[in-house]
Parts: structure tokens; sequence; C-alpha cells
């Protein structure tokens, strides 16, 4: 296939994301029939902002271009896809990545994804040229390089059994959101919608706000409560807030609570579901300092005020990534280009 077969592949997987064709009605039952927190506001949201924001065609043409991707790749490499499964459609990015770049994907997919393979079973549909770019597998092997995403444990053992190639191995990251005391309730709305899309369990969700110091938690908490307090009808979460909340009393720990989330004073970046970490800062040179510090363990950082020379994302804007926001800060679409430029000489 060339590059614009390509394209036009995914731009029609784009378009068809975003239908209400009856097959895809019966993928995502099937998806939330086999994983608890995949519901439809979930799976309609993951549906609707990858389209958008992967598989719309100028964009698509725009980073081809922007990367230089070859129309046909001359090096193709093999390349082993471990992908997540903890929100829906997480590793669709990957794939699109490694199908526009023109290599060869064989993907290992997160047990019962079946939404994600049902995309891919259709994109094979649009263009039988699709089969010689992707392939299901359950175990990597005869593959020329990896990118793999998984938790800091596993990590370990894809650096072992992965090591020897040209790899991407990504670990545990979550985002941050920084607050100034000037924020109102749309900014809180905003930051609910970061903290509790697909329940928390995204990479890009707010596990940790810093504040202020002296900060005043009432309207925060408020808007909290009131715009998210449904999501412990979800059984699977209302289990985890309950198991925290327990937790908590027996060890006498100082925390804040609304009725669908616990906020506890603590340094680290990743937070158990149902809890959120916050965090003081007396000065932005304090808070650039404490940002930089934690560089490792911070996906994103989202703000309404600019810090220093950080990146930033506006709240309410962690789960719109770009087509070049990528996982870990790691530019795929560069690996992989320069990966097929590599083996030409």
């Amino acid at each position: 296939m060339t590059l614009e077969d390509r394209i036009k592949v995914l731009a029609a997987l784009g378009t068809y994301m975003q239908s209400s064709d009856e097959s895809l009605h019966h993928a995502k039952i099937l998806a939330k029939a086999h994983n608890g927190w995949f519901d439809v506001q979930s799976v309609d949201t993951a549906l609707i902002q990858m389209s958008q924001a992967y598989l719309d065609i100028d964009v698509l043409r725009s980073v081809a271009s922007a990367y230089e991707v070859p129309d046909t790749c001359l090096a193709r490499q093999v390349v082993g896809l471990v992908l997540a499964g903890n929100i829906p459609l997480v590793g669709l990015h990957d794939i699109v990545c490694v199908f526009l770049s023109g290599h060869y994907a064989k993907v290992k997919y997160s047990s019962k994804d079946y939404l994600l393979k049902h995309l891919i079973e259709y994109m094979c549909q649009l263009d039988e040229g699709v089969l010689a770019h992707i392939e299901e597998i359950d175990r990597l092997k005869d593959i020329q390089a990896v990118i793999a995403t998984g938790s800091n444990n596993t990590a370990g053992y894809f650096d072992t059994y992965f090591g020897k190639y040209p790899n991407i191995i990504r670990r545990n990251r979550s985002a941050v959101a920084v607050l100034h005391a000037d924020e109102g309730e749309s900014d809180f709305k905003a930051l609910a919608q970061d903290i509790f899309t697909y329940y928390g369990l995204g990479c890009r969700n707010v596990s940790h706000i810093v504040l202020p110091s002296r900060y005043d938690f009432k309207a925060l908490l408020d808007c909290l409560h009131d715009n998210y307090k449904q999501v412990v009808l979800n059984n699977k979460y209302k289990n985890n807030y309950d198991f925290q909340y327990a937790t908590m009393l027996m060890n006498k720990v100082d925390f804040k609570m609304t009725g669908s989330l616990l906020l506890r004073e603590a340094e680290a970046v990743a937070s158990p579901l149902a809890v959120v970490h916050y965090s003081y800062y007396d000065d932005e040179a304090q808070l650039v300092e404490w940002l930089e510090s934690q560089r490792d363990a911070i996906q994103c950082v989202v703000s309404n005020s600019a810090i220093g020379d950080l990146p930033i994302h506006p709240l309410g804007h962690a789960q719109g990534p770009a087509f070049t926001d990528y996982a870990d800060n790691v530019d795929t679409m560069a690996f992989l280009v320069n990966l097929c430029r590599a083996t030409l000489f």
C-alpha cells in the first residue's frame, strides 16, 4: 500500500468510529459485557476523541509530511506491539503510527480487547492490503523492534525480553493539575473531567493536584461531587472507593472526601483508584522545581496559567491529546521513521 492508500484507510476508519453502524454498536456492547469499565460513555468518548485527533485526513497528511514518511517503506520492519487495556482503544495510536509509517505490526492485544480488534478487522475489510501490515499474535516472536506499554513492574520484564531490539518501553504515568486559587466553577468542572473520565484509569487522568498554600477546598469539593457523583453507580469503581475509604479510616489517615472521591495529602504523583493526592506550593519557583523532580512520573500537566516554560494543557484537556502528544513524551513516529531509515544504510 502507498502512503496515500494508508491515509485513506485510516481516515475511513475515523469516519466509521463516529458512525451509528450496527456492527460497531454490537462491538461496543460486547466490549462492555467483557469489561465493566468500558461503559457506553467511556467507549463513545474514546471513539470520538481518537477519531478526531488521530484519524482526521488532514491531521494524517500533516503528520506524514512533517515526518517525511516515505510513500512506500523500502526497509519495512516487523514491529511487535504489546498493548495496554486500561481504557478503551488505548493501543490504537501505536497501531496507527506503525501502519502510517509503513511498517508491519505484530499486535498482542490486551485480553478481552474486543473493540480494538473489531476496528482492525474493519480496516482489513476496507482494503485487503491492510493484511500485509497488521497481524494479531499471542506471543511476540520474529520481530525487529518493539513498542510495549505496561506498568513499572512489567517494564522490567520488557527490558529483559526486548532490550536487544530497538524499543519504546512505557511505564506508569499520570497527569498533574496545578491550581492558583483564582479558578471558578467552570474550571472545577473541567478539572473534574480530567479526573473522572474513564474512571481515572488512564495515564492522562489527573491523580495529583498541586495547590497554593492555605487553599480553601470547599468550592472544589462541592463541584467535584455535584458533577461526578454518578461514578459510584459503577460497582467496580464503588468497590475501590469503599476499600480506600475503609483503609484510610483504619489507618487514621487525614483525608478530604466527596461522595465519589477521596483526597489525601501526599507527594506521590500516582494515586490509587478513587483517590487523588494533593500537595502545596509557596511560589512558582518551588512549583517548577517539584514538577521537574517528578518529570518521569508525569504524563501531562493541566492548568489555566503558564508555569515557567513548561508545556501546559488547559484544564479539561488532559484526555484530548493531539496526534503528537506521545505517551511518556517519547516520539513514536520519529522512532518508526528513523528505524526505517537506519536500516537503509
